[in-house]
């Protein structure tokens, strides 16, 4: 049946409650009248129809909601406005007459014959089912969201109007006359809230249910027009010293985990980078998604830092973020949080805490040393991204090369012959190595590249030909302790 494509409450709709709880006493706006400044309205009453109105804005434009920056703030009053808006005071009847004449208590919820003979207005059932759903039916159906007022009250007093609610729908099924609404609900953040019906009998009282228990005696179609939400803020530029590996799509050779969640890519979070953000869609406990087996695997280099951007959910962030890479094994795992995902040994590669949660709302770098999780010398052929409960987007992933450029060798061993003599510098996994010292010489002397070794914290030593007794040989430049680095690398194969 017809859904809006890409619209998910979890990631669509805003990731914080309708709530007293998040908004508290806040007053709607302020009029200063003389000295004095005078609240009108409170916040603590809800504003549903303007985050169902703004939820609408942020997806036409292929962003996010924005995250809640304070109370008031810029989003909060950014929803306090489309609130005002979702009111259609220019509308003919406006918003609240119509909210007036559907909680009436004396409009009956089936046909009269006074409503059939047309000196009554028609009953709630009928507006539903033959006003109301074939203009809602016309939106769905062009791919288009669409607001309802949901009538929650039976009542003459205007100062109740508040008790009435408004959705967003943005997808139906139906069977026969069995009419399921699927609507993002600011008072359910997350959920795929249904709104069900028998359409079949609009004469006669007409039972309305909502997946999530509250009371619905009457829905209809609110006007919506786009306003021009304020910016998500993406952070700084992007350093230009990252080496991204998985970025838009999954490396070449590589296979989704089929027993993890699936992999689900979307340009809707504002991605940190490239096209499109990768998300953990929410749950309780541990929940992953994950790939291994890619043909175009990550080089680990000695001093390297491996990194992936995050975006916690502002209102269900979990509790911890994994990270776990895989290079035969997945036994190379770093977190943040709390230490809830029991897998690994604590304290080792195979489980290191590198740190506190980032900030919620906002794209964060989290960065590992390689050889925090032992992967120095490594060839990475897949990752899982992991958290305990909650939600997150993630985005572009890969290393921070040590300071190398595109012509820079990092040798992390050496073959040795008779006297421990050095016949080839190595580094496992690089496309050159292993390279015979006749032929890094020549590199070196034509200018091709260079040859570093990496020392204590992170500082390489270049390699260079200085000429000898029995012909030129490879040492590191000297330094302060003079010493030729190379004479101190493990054998490789």
């Amino acid at each position: 049946m017809p859904f809006v494509p890409g619209f998910r409450p979890g990631v669509s709709g805003f990731h914080f409650e309708n709530s007293k709880d998040v908004f508290g006493h806040t007053p709607l706006l302020t009029i200063p009248v003389g000295p004095v400044t005078v609240p009108i309205g409170d916040a603590a009453n809800g504003l549903c129809g303007g985050m169902a109105f703004a939820a609408c804005d942020y997806f036409l434009i292929g962003s996010p909601p924005a995250p809640l920056d304070g109370v008031p703030g810029t989003t909060f009053d950014y929803l306090v406005r489309r609130l005002f808006d979702s009111f259609n005071l220019a509308s003919v009847p406006p918003g609240p007459a119509r909210y007036m004449a559907l909680m009436n208590p004396a409009l009956p919820d089936h046909e009269t014959d006074a409503s059939r003979a047309g000196l009554a207005p028609r009953g709630r059932a009928w507006v539903m089912i033959n006003i109301e759903w074939p203009k809602i039916r016309r939106d769905l159906d062009e791919g288009t969201l669409c607001p309802l007022g949901l009538i929650r009250i039976k009542s003459l007093n205007p100062f109740e109007m508040g008790t009435n609610h408004q959705v967003l729908a943005y997808g139906y099924d139906l069977t026969g006359t069995q009419l399921v609404l699927h609507v993002y609900d600011p008072n359910h953040p997350g959920e795929d809230v249904r709104i069900s019906l028998d359409i079949g009998d609009p004469e006669h009282t007409t039972a309305v249910t909502q997946s999530t228990g509250e009371d619905v005696f009457c829905f209809f179609r609110t006007d919506y027009r786009f306003a021009q939400p304020p910016p998500v803020d993406q952070g700084p530029p992007l350093p230009g010293d990252e080496v991204p590996w998985l970025e838009d799509e999954l490396p070449a050779g590589a296979a989704p985990d089929e027993q993890a969640q699936e992999w689900w890519w979307t340009s809707f979070f504002m991605p940190r980078s490239g096209r499109a953000a990768h998300v953990s869609l929410l749950a309780s406990g541990r929940h992953e998604h994950a790939f291994s087996g890619a043909t175009k695997t990550l080089t680990v280099d000695s001093g390297d830092v491996l990194f992936t951007y995050i975006r916690l959910d502002t209102a269900k962030p979990p509790r911890e973020v994994m990270l776990q890479w895989h290079d035969g094994t997945w036994e190379h795992r770093a977190f943040w949080g709390e230490d809830l995902i029991a897998i690994g040994s604590a304290g080792t590669a195979s489980r290191r805490r590198i740190g506190d949660l980032p900030a919620v709302g906002k794209w964060a770098r989290l960065d590992v040393p390689a050889a925090a999780v032992g992967l120095e010398g490594s060839l990475v052929d897949g990752i899982s991204f992991t958290l305990y409960d909650g939600m997150a987007a993630w985005d572009r992933a890969g290393k921070i090369g040590s300071a190398l450029t595109g012509s820079d060798r990092l040798v992390t061993g050496a073959r040795k012959g008779r006297g421990r003599r050095i016949t080839a510098l190595c580094s496992p996994g690089a496309a050159w190595s292993p390279r015979p010292v006749a032929q890094a010489i020549a590199d070196l002397r034509r200018g091709d590249c260079r040859y570093l070794v990496a020392g204590a914290g992170g500082r390489k030593s270049e390699i260079i030909v200085v000429s000898g007794p029995t012909g030129p040989y490879l040492r590191t430049k000297p330094d302060r302790a003079s010493v030729n680095k190379l004479a101190r690398l493990p054998p490789c194969d």
